[in-house]
């Protein structure tokens, strides 16, 4: 569907009047505003946001386009191509955890951002000069650094936020944090095969130029990956160089997505030092029960006591208990979540929509409502927690 189709405008048109209505009734109208406006001032805020949107816009087009260049490049397997994303995944794992090992010990995070944002580039620019026709595995490496980078960047813009913003309102902004990373999702996977697509119709079309058949051969090479294989060469060759070009096209967008909000992402920064502290003393900074304290009507208000201490033994108990009752689980479902999201990537290189027979569109509208529909149970479930 084209960008200036009567479709597309009208949802344009349509987001901007619920953005306005939605401002308006926050601002004025809503006694316990779900996001209240004021925060949108906030610097850490309006730093960490876009950072997190523009983040996730990168990794879902580095998900989506590998595995599609190892298959019709290299003629990888699905399952071929999708081992191709392992160094991201572990870069992605390594840069979290280190990044939050060095800010426990320095209680710095603006370089580190800076710093993860600047690996992530040099990834993007290594596939987009390096990437042209087979890559070996050494060269798969290139995916690294961005998958690191982008790990450090999650953890510090995470850091950023808890420490710059008030305690009373953490959490509708680490809600409306995760809300960036839904969204910057959706447009990752929207925005990608669109560039894609843009960019490979034309320039099939005129590697095509004066060659039979050619709007047929155009038409099964974007909608079947094993049509391409298929082709004896030249044919083979011109469209699998078509395809080289477009993807190249598309990390020039990831590239961009990072760099331009590398540069914003530096701000006022807060010292994380520990502060003295009493051992067991929850509210040792003194003044601070007054945020933490739950409202009249929580359940378990009974149950707080803000002059409760304990030991180091007890500590590490109850640490082991949340580790193996709360967190393993909490881990196993966003297993299960990120599971079906990376799954259906592999699919739709394998020739998912043409066995549904779906088009490119039809995907594109059910990856919208599936967003919409998510996004929208998000933020008042966050709320209500």
């Amino acid at each position: 569907m084209a960008w200036v189709s009567p479709i597309t405008i009208l949802l344009i048109v349509s987001f901007s009047v619920f953005a306005c209505a939605f401002i308006y009734v926050e601002k004025y109208w809503a006694k316990e505003p779900v996001f209240p406006v004021h925060l949108m001032r906030h610097r850490d805020i309006v730093t960490t946001y876009p950072v997190g949107v523009f983040r996730s816009i990168a990794q879902m087009g580095l998900m989506y386009g590998i595995p599609l260049h190892f298959q019709i490049v290299n003629g990888a397997s699905s399952l071929d191509a999708g081992t191709r994303l392992v160094p991201a995944v572990v870069g992605n794992a390594i840069g979290g955890l280190l990044c939050g090992f060095m800010i426990h010990r320095s209680g710095k995070y603006e370089a580190l951002t800076l710093s993860g944002l600047a690996f992530a580039c040099l990834g993007y620019i290594l596939i987009i000069f390096r990437w042209r026709q087979h890559v070996g595995w050494a060269e798969t490496l290139y995916i690294f650094p961005g998958g690191f980078g982008m790990g450090v960047v999650i953890s510090t813009t995470f850091i950023a936020l808890t420490a710059g913003v008030a305690p009373l309102d953490f959490a509708v902004a680490g809600a409306g944090l995760y809300q960036a990373h839904g969204i910057g999702a959706a447009l990752g996977s929207c925005v990608t095969m669109s560039v894609l697509q843009a960019a490979l119709r034309p320039i099939l079309a005129k590697s095509l130029k004066g060659i039979e058949a050619s709007d047929e051969i155009i038409r099964r090479s974007i909608e079947d990956i094993s049509y391409v294989r298929s082709l004896k060469d030249p044919l083979r060759d011109i469209v699998i160089s078509s395809y080289v070009t477009s993807l190249t096209y598309t990390h020039d967008n990831l590239y961009s997505s990072v760099a331009e909000k590398g540069l914003d992402a530096s701000s006022d920064e807060i010292s994380l030092e520990a502060k003295p502290q009493r051992d067991g003393e929850t509210f040792a900074q003194g003044g601070q029960t007054r945020f933490y304290k739950p409202i009249d009507t929580y359940e378990g208000i009974h149950r707080l006591d803000p002059n409760a201490e304990w030991t180091e033994k007890e500590e590490k108990l109850i640490v082991r208990k949340l580790d193996w009752k709360i967190y393993a689980w909490a881990c196993f479902m966003f297993f299960a979540l990120q599971l079906d999201r990376g799954n259906i990537v592999h699919a739709l290189t394998d020739n998912m929509l043409p066995d549904l027979g779906l088009t490119t569109n039809n995907y594109n509208y059910g990856m919208t409502i599936f967003y919409i529909s998510f996004l929208c149970a998000e933020l008042p479930s966050q709320m209500i927690s």
